[in-house]
């Protein structure tokens, strides 16, 4: 795959690195350097593909470390640092296909639905002789795996509140997913030999995203279980989508509220407490403010995220029509995306 960027130009925008911390600019020229080592390593056969790997893997771990450390340590001059740091090793990191695909933003917006698919189909693909390497270092990223790990917490949520829906009136359960992007959760659900009675409405503003898992949904012949729309969720929470939705037993959404503001969340909220039977639960996701790789994706990336810590979820819900009602919030395994559950009504929402 080759590189779909440009590289900035020298000017007023691009920091003379005479004004960046001097550990800073050491550890971007180590970073270039050992770089150009392993791949002259490489190319004479010196090195094996394992132990090239572990010294990618490494160096990258370096330039992020520093770059996060000096981040925080001179917050004044962030955006400077940024820039100095994408400029000096993007020519590196480029060669990794889902590095290149995260900054270049085919779909116009970061975290598309074929985005996430590759994080979770986790092979890496790269040009070049380090260009795999470096993207077996991406999909490792604690970020990434935090993706990969969030499909089966909800695969097992909606597994729960099948359940329970089934104890209590054995009646098909309805399940609606915002935002849906590549639906892979529920259609591990759906797929599975024991699978529950669910129907699931998916609604992306993406009609790329749509179409990619309608197909998947024929591929698993379980499309007569699903719905898909193509609607924008905020017009959605402010009444002008054109989706309507029934009483639903659980709805949810996993990468869209760490995009949008404060307001708009508890709009949306308000809405998602209207379209829950009661008793029905609703689920949302968002990354914690411990994000390790939060610098990595402000400033190489340019993918930003709204980071939020478990009381600023609870804080959005009280703010919400679900008001008092009990908040339980719980991370995947690697304890860096938040998953924020109620329950609409008395009922203890038990099923993240």
């Amino acid at each position: 795959m080759e590189s779909t960027l440009t590289f900035p130009i020298a000017g007023d925008d691009v920091p003379d690195r005479t004004s960046l911390p001097a550990p800073l600019v050491t550890a971007v020229e180590r970073f270039k350097t050992s770089m150009l080592l392993l791949d002259r390593s490489l190319r004479t056969r010196r090195l094996d593909a394992a132990p090239a790997q572990d010294g990618v893997s490494a160096v990258c771990d370096a330039l992020c470390a520093s770059l996060r450390e000096h981040v925080r340590r001179a917050t004044h001059l962030e955006p400077q640092i940024g820039r100095y740091v994408f400029r000096e090793t993007f020519a590196f990191l480029a060669g990794s296909a889902n590095i290149d695909r995260w900054v270049a933003k085919p779909r116009g917006y970061a975290g598309d639905f074929y985005t996430i698919d590759l994080m979770y189909d986790d092979r890496p693909e790269g040009v070049g002789r380090l260009g795999r390497l470096i993207d077996r270092w991406a999909l490792d990223l604690s970020v990434v795996r935090a993706v990969r790990n969030r499909r089966g917490l909800l695969a097992d949520a909606i597994r729960s509140v099948a359940a329970r829906a089934a104890r209590a009136a054995g009646e098909r359960v309805l399940v609606t997913s915002l935002a849906s992007g590549p639906a892979r959760e529920i259609l591990d659900v759906l797929g599975a030999p024991d699978a529950p009675p669910i129907h699931a409405t998916c609604i992306d503003i993406d009609d790329e995203a749509i179409a990619f898992a309608a197909e998947r949904a024929r591929e698993r012949r379980v499309a007569e279980h699903m719905t898909f729309a193509r609607d924008n969720v905020i017009r959605l929470s402010r009444g002008r989508g054109r989706t309507s939705v029934p009483p639903q037993h659980l709805i949810y959404s996993v990468g869209l509220i760490d995009y949008l503001e404060d307001a708009h969340v508890v709009a949306l909220l308000d809405w998602i407490h209207d379209r829950l039977r009661p008793g029905g639960t609703a689920i949302l996701g968002n990354m914690d403010v411990a994000n390790p790789d939060r610098a990595f994706m402000d400033h190489i990336l340019d993918w930003r995220l709204i980071h939020r810590t478990a009381d600023d979820l609870r804080a959005l819900f009280a703010r919400s029509r679900f008001g008092d009602a009990q908040v339980h919030v719980r991370a995947e395994a690697e304890g860096i995306n938040l998953f924020a559950c109620c329950a609409r009504g008395s009922e203890l929402a038990a099923a993240a």
